[in-house]
């Protein structure tokens, strides 16, 4: 399905009032169903719908590898995923008052979420130069092809040794997120020791859903919560936010960052 849509505005500009077409980003109301039981339902962008259904469970711990994983059913009429698993260990799906909801820009806690506590911290390693890290930022913003259309959508990327891998788009941070994940699943390109990137605030969930598949470094643009370098710390995950022109700021596990270990208290 179309990522974007057209409708006519009016431009006010210091020349005056005239009409022209706008595109901007489509939202739909996205449903994932597991073995024939309801999810969740997200907001998110129409387009590549096996990558965010992949995505969300496997971010989110439903599913720790394909093994099992049947093909991704899409209806369009109802923008429902429905996905079929097989040995699914009982308990993986959600319970009673456990379904989660709409994770948006702000992002809902997780039943998966809630179990933090359980994950491991991550190995010390792999240390990157400061000016790889700017360049590697700088070339995934350039790929932001639906950003650059619309301005209405969050982007989201996996980069290693030979640069930018993966790339996705959505209007939700999360669910751009959980698009490079499910798409990194599917081609069975490995995320441990890889870096996250994502053009949005970095929060708690995106910390646990990249420490849970082996990710030590996340970087934006914007800033990370509180919460997000308490969570950080604990699982040793490095955050850099404010990457911007020749700038960064380091909020946690500096180490990872050449010439940065030890400036830090």
């Amino acid at each position: 399905m179309d990522a974007t849509t057209e409708r006519e505005i009016l431009r006010i500009r210091r020349e005056g009032i005239s009409t022209g077409l706008d595109i901007l980003a489509r939202e739909v109301l996205f449903t994932i169903v597991v073995n024939g039981v309801e999810v969740v339902t997200l907001s998110a962008s129409p387009h590549d719908p096996d990558d965010l259904a992949v995505g969300f469970l496997y971010s989110e711990g439903i599913i720790d590898s394909s093994e099992g994983l049947g093909k991704v059913k899409f209806s369009k009429a109802s923008n429902t995923a429905t996905v079929e698993i097989d040995g699914l260990p009982e308990g993986k799906l959600f319970g009673p008052g456990e379904r989660i909801g709409d994770s948006g820009c702000g992002g809902v806690p997780s039943v998966a979420g809630k179990k933090a506590a359980k994950l491991k911290a991550l190995p010390d390693g792999p240390v990157t130069d400061p000016g790889e890290i700017l360049q590697i930022y700088h070339a995934f913003q350039n790929e932001s092809a639906l950003f650059k259309s619309t301005g209405g959508v969050h982007s989201a990327g996996l980069a290693g040794d030979n640069g930018l891998e993966i790339m996705a788009e959505d209007i939700a941070r999360h669910n751009a997120v959980d698009r490079v994940f499910g798409r990194a699943l599917l081609k069975d390109v490995p995320t441990e020791g890889k870096m996250l990137l994502t053009s949005g605030r970095i929060s708690r969930g995106l910390i646990m859903k990249a420490a849970r598949l082996g990710v030590p470094m996340v970087l934006s643009r914007s800033a990370p919560m509180d919460l997000a370098i308490e969570v950080a710390e604990k699982l040793n995950v490095t955050v850099i936010g404010f990457v911007r022109g020749a700038r960064m700021n380091i909020y946690s596990v500096p180490a990872r960052v050449a010439g940065a270990e030890g400036i830090m208290r």
